[in-house]
């Protein structure tokens, strides 16, 4: 079975304690009200189709626009990859979260092991991201402002989580077919 189904049915359904809202001011249990284009799982092998999840409210909802609100991080880690100004994502962070930095229930659910670790992308940020290279983050830490960098036509908030190999870095996200 597909780990990122599992991933987004655990959280709509048990939350790990350790979960934190990505958006400031957003609540875990509201937050499905604001996603705007869900996760739309490619054919096997693919990156073809939307990989993540896009956040976003407009005028009426909440009050204000979400351009400018708070990105946080949803679990500690280790930022992995800082992005500048580069297509498609314009100005984003990857937080590396190994196995040992969450919940164990929630990472057996998953089926992370100490041999994987799980990378949660945060893109369209405003400006540069908040953080370096290395640098260790915690749970609700400030990363950035959603912004519309990168191809975007709106302002929102692009998040998405894989797993992979711990201890990768990115200078890039090109991708080889």
């Amino acid at each position: 079975e597909d780990v990122y189904q599992e991933t987004a049915y655990d959280l709509q359904v048990r939350p790990p304690q350790s979960l934190c809202s990505p958006m400031e001011g957003v609540s875990l249990r509201e937050l499905h009200q604001f996603i705007s284009d869900g996760y739309q799982p490619p054919p096997s092998g693919s990156d073809e189709r939307h990989m993540g999840v896009d956040f976003a409210f407009y005028r009426g909802q909440m009050g204000k626009e979400i351009h400018g609100f708070e990105v946080n991080a949803i679990l500690p880690g280790v930022a992995a990859a800082v992005i500048f100004d580069r297509p498609p994502y314009g100005n984003m962070v990857i937080i590396e979260t190994r196995c040992g930095d969450i919940d164990a229930s929630f990472a057996e659910r998953l089926g992370i092991t100490s041999e994987k670790s799980l990378y949660h992308l945060y893109a369209h940020l405003e400006n540069a991201p908040a953080v370096d290279m290395g640098f260790e983050v915690f749970c609700g830490q400030f990363l950035g402002r959603v912004g519309s960098s990168g191809v975007s036509s709106n302002p929102h908030l692009h998040l998405e989580t894989r797993y992979g190999k711990p201890g990768a870095g990115f200078t890039s996200l090109g991708y080889d077919r």
